[in-house]
């Protein structure tokens, strides 16, 4: 591959450096940027939301000389 290309992170076409959209899909590389940074902090959010709605774990019952029953 010459020095004056790269690959296309979605579809893998060889593309020149100084594309703004990759010919074969289509892909615009600024929104790219912004979409990832989007669906990280939906991730968070998410993750967030789930941990909230964890039913709390019951306690380990114990048995009569502290050892850990089922």
């Amino acid at each position: 591959m010459p020095n004056d290309t790269t690959k296309c992170e979605n579809c893998d076409a060889v593309i020149a450096k100084d594309e703004k959209k990759c010919p074969a899909c289509g892909i615009v590389f600024d929104e790219l940027e912004q979409q990832l940074k989007d669906y990280e902090t939906l991730e968070k959010i998410r993750n967030k939301r789930n941990k909230k709605n964890e039913p709390t774990p019951e306690p380990k019952k114990r048995g009569l000389f502290g050892n850990i029953r089922k």
